[in-house]
């Protein structure tokens, strides 16, 4: 499931105010969306790690926001992938 207003992406890659919410829980990603829209910022909501690490390749997002217990991948294990990407600790 991808919550956000198509529209708002571009702009809000552009204005650097694009956030990549990890959630499984459907009511929560609804609060999370409009609680990032109410302080300005568009979101991408991403059902689990392993869809928000594919999403990640598509650069501009300026926050990443997820949860612990998910399925497919959690919150945990995702944030070691991208850590070790980040300091080129990753296994090829």
């Amino acid at each position: 499931m991808t919550l956000w207003v198509a529209e708002l992406a571009p702009a809000a890659r552009s204005a650097k105010a694009l956030v990549l919410v990890a959630e499984d829980n459907g009511t929560n990603q609804i609060v999370i969306a409009k609680m990032v829209s109410r302080i300005g910022f568009a979101c991408k909501v991403a059902d689990n790690g392993k869809i928000a690490l594919a999403m990640l390749e598509r650069p501009g997002y300026e926050l990443l926001l997820t949860d612990f217990n998910m399925p497919e991948m959690n919150g945990f294990e995702f944030t070691k992938v991208i850590r070790d990407q980040v300091t080129g600790t990753e296994k090829k």
